[in-house]
């Protein structure tokens, strides 16, 4: 059994009554839109030009965010490689290996 900080985060991994848990889901849907937005900006040169070291630095908080999140996701999994290989689990891994591979 889990206690203190460690009971803390795989409440907000896990258990979707803890209040923490739908703060946290927020808090990644709002990184997966500035995700998308930084995408869309990066199609438009002008922008991009101007704009490259705010739009890698965003890139980077954004990678390190999903890493944190991926890496939870599989600890704190009931049977870690059932998540690893579900649908879910796949979408977080390619969401990020390309960043990683580069």
């Amino acid at each position: 059994m889990r206690t203190g900080p460690m009971l803390f985060l795989e409440r907000m991994f896990t258990d979707v009554t803890f209040p923490w848990y739908r703060y946290f889901q927020n808090f990644i849907a709002f990184f997966i839109f500035i995700s998308c937005i930084g995408i869309a900006v990066e199609t438009l040169s002008d922008i991009a030009e101007h704009h490259q070291q705010l739009m890698k630095i965003v890139e980077n908080v954004t990678l390190v965010i999903f890493i944190l999140e991926y890496i939870g996701n599989v600890y704190f999994a009931k049977q870690r490689l059932k998540f690893i290989f579900s649908f879910w689990g796949l979408v977080d891994l390619l969401s990020i290996l390309p960043s990683l591979l580069l």
